[in-house]
């Protein structure tokens, strides 16, 4: 089975044995003992797993199928809140308090007293504004905004509060005058996609990168995945604007044939603000700011088009192995 580990700011890959059938407590010490050390952390770290970054997942012996976990999932560890360890600091080699100026002159002062090479100050600069610390080793280029710290999923965020890949992908897409409320949607649509395990089929994209070609002239859109649950088999997603409404086709091909649609029409003024016209403030550009009822457009966009689409693979793979 593979899976997405992410631990705080980082996505790691990994693969276990055993398909479904492999235990939540292989994922444990997989974890534990190879991703944790990884990332600076001991391996005696307390921690646990979550689907959505906020309910723990019991570990009874029980398979990752029985918890609802299937291929190409995301998983959360979640750490303590103290942010990232770091090494001891000794004041007693530094600071005014361990100098004396009556005996010794400025030869004998010096930075030789001081030891920044056994400091890391990657790992120990917990943001200073908002409800999150940033993570160990990756720092946005954004130091403000109403965004917040993965692991978050757009199911979860409330009006005035979006996950940081969806500000950054909006940034990116959506930025200045030029993003209307289609393209908007289908910058979300591509975010859900994307935590349903779905992966662009040109590969993995940087950080806040749509896929190439995704927007056309006169209101089409096209976007293509691949998912680790589909082998031989890969998904188109097409939008079309038309009038007030975005409509939405999706397609399953298996081996060059279509298996399955999936069609649904979005009103974007149902998940987008009114932008007006003229010229926005930076505030009034930010994804938090424009777009609204994301849990909504998640369920939607989940149940009607990424979840039927991965039942359909997963059977339509079942047959041929049955067949």
């Amino acid at each position: 089975m593979k899976l997405r580990v992410r631990i705080q700011r980082q996505t790691e890959r990994l693969e276990l044995q055993g398909g479904e059938e492999a235990s939540l407590t292989e994922l444990l010490v997989h974890v534990q003992e190879l991703l944790l050390p990884k990332h600076g952390w001991s391996a005696d770290t307390e921690f646990y797993l979550s689907l959505n970054g906020k309910e723990p997942l019991s570990d009874t012996g029980q398979t990752l199928s029985s918890v609802g976990i299937v291929s190409g999932d995301l998983i959360c560890v979640m750490l303590p809140q103290s942010g990232a360890p770091a090494p001891a600091q000794e004041p007693s080699t530094q600071g005014p308090s361990t100098q004396e100026p009556s005996t010794q002159g400025p030869s004998t002062q010096g930075p030789s007293t001081q030891r920044p090479s056994t400091q890391r100050p990657s790992t120990q600069e917990p943001f200073t504004q908002g409800p999150y610390t940033q993570g160990p080793s990756t720092q946005e280029p954004y130091t403000h905004g109403p965004y917040t710290q993965e692991p978050m999923l757009c199911s979860e965020a409330e009006d005035g509060q979006v996950p940081l890949s969806l500000e950054l992908l909006h940034r990116a897409a959506c930025g200045g005058a030029s993003g209307g409320p289609c393209d908007a949607i289908m910058v979300a649509v591509h975010l859900l996609m994307l935590e349903t395990g779905f992966m662009p089929q040109d590969g993995e994209l940087r950080s806040g990168d749509m896929p190439g070609g995704w927007r056309s002239a006169g209101g089409a859109y096209k976007l293509q995945y691949t998912h680790p649950l589909c082998a031989d088999s890969g998904v188109m997603v097409i939008g079309l604007a038309m009038g007030p409404l975005l409509a939405l086709n999706a397609t399953l091909n298996v081996n060059q044939k279509v298996d399955a649609v999936r069609k649904v029409c979005l009103n974007p003024s149902s998940y987008v603000a009114n932008e007006g016209t003229g010229e926005r403030s930076e505030v009034e550009r930010t994804a938090a700011a424009v777009f609204r009822d994301l849990a909504k457009l998640s369920r939607t966009v989940k149940d009607q088009i990424a979840y039927p689409l991965i039942a359909a693979a997963r059977a339509g793979e079942q047959q041929q192995h049955t067949g």
